[in-house]
């Protein structure tokens, strides 16, 4: 966890990009680290920066992998009102983590 710290907070020289931050996020999500994702996410505006779909998802599937279905959606509708182009497997992991957690309604109004 202290190398994805290091990786996103670099020397003053060069300050974190919209890459660095998806792959901090990605490696979050690999080592199902959901709350690191989620706030690495979080203060991506606060820098100035427009998280892609691909951060999104990223916390999506970490979401849809511990079957927080709540968080899912929550992630989900923040992608919708940043406007970006939700893919298939976006939806699919929020569908995913909704039956997972016993939300089988939820899942169904998500089509």
């Amino acid at each position: 966890l202290a190398w994805i710290r290091f990786y996103v907070q670099r020397s003053a020289q060069q300050l974190p990009d919209v890459i660095s931050f998806g792959a901090a996020i990605n490696a979050c999500r690999k080592g199902a680290q959901w709350q690191q994702a989620l706030s690495l996410l979080s203060i991506m505006p606060a820098k100035k920066l427009v998280p892609t779909i691909v951060a999104h998802s990223s916390v999506i599937s970490s979401a849809e992998t511990l079957s927080m279905w709540e968080l899912a959606l929550g992630i989900l509708g923040r992608t919708l009102q940043v406007r970006l182009d939700l893919d298939r497997s976006c939806f699919n992991a929020v569908m995913s983590a909704c039956e997972k957690g016993g939300q089988h309604q939820v899942a169904l109004g998500l089509l």
